[in-house]
């Protein structure tokens, strides 16, 4: 089956070298950028503007492999010390600050990657046309994993990523956005308070959560 696209977005069953080639792509224009005779500022607006928002869109809606986020994470790193005037070697963490603090404002883009693949599930529950099929495939997903019919908890508990119980169990299920979801999920939660709750039978985010125990 011949891959096609979508906004942009390469669809299809076997997406991953189209994928990789839109990633290309991107990761040309962003050196493009860091080659062009640009003010700083000009270079990071140009980033933030048309660089970030289209890889995104595409952590959003495609099947994206770490391997070219890296390249491209790696560029942006480069560009952006340059325009601080930092040394290549350091760490890049002056570039995650906030602009009140002297930073860039980024994000590492496998932070990005985990952030676009729950806010695209979670548009995916909430959906008025397509809430109630995509419940019924979490909940398939996790009856797999706990090898019993799930309560509500329990899909809160698979998305936090859990791993205690019936959630030690070996998954019999191929990736699927489910899994790649609690995975995204555990990754962030070691470096972002984020949980999911079931409230009134509709899988949301928590507003504030402090504590690692969360999900228990």
């Amino acid at each position: 089956m011949e891959v096609y696209e979508h906004l942009g977005v390469p669809s299809s069953y076997h997406v991953t070298q189209s994928a990789n080639k839109a990633l290309k792509d991107i990761n040309l224009k962003l050196k493009m950028i860091g080659d062009s005779l640009l003010a700083p500022w000009q270079k990071l607006d140009a980033i933030n503007t048309f660089i970030l928002p289209r890889v995104s869109f595409h952590l959003k809606n495609g099947v994206v492999q770490k391997g070219p986020l890296n390249l491209i994470d790696r560029d942006i790193k480069r560009i952006g010390k340059r325009c601080l005037n930092l040394p290549q070697r350091p760490s890049a963490e002056p570039l995650y600050l906030s602009y009140q603090r002297g930073g860039l404002n980024l994000l590492p883009i496998n932070v990005v990657a985990d952030i676009s693949q729950i806010v695209h599930g979670l548009g995916l529950l909430q959906s008025t046309h397509l809430g109630k099929l995509t419940m019924a495939f979490l909940s398939n997903v996790v009856k797999k994993r706990i090898r019993r019919p799930p309560e509500p908890q329990d899909l809160a508990n698979y998305l936090c990523g859990r791993m205690e119980g019936a959630f030690a169990n070996e998954s019999p299920d191929i990736s699927n956005i489910w899994t790649r979801h609690r995975s995204a999920t555990r990754r962030l939660r070691s470096k972002i308070n984020v949980s999911w709750v079931n409230e009134d039978g509709q899988m949301t985010l928590s507003e504030l959560i402090f504590t690692p125990e969360a999900c228990s």
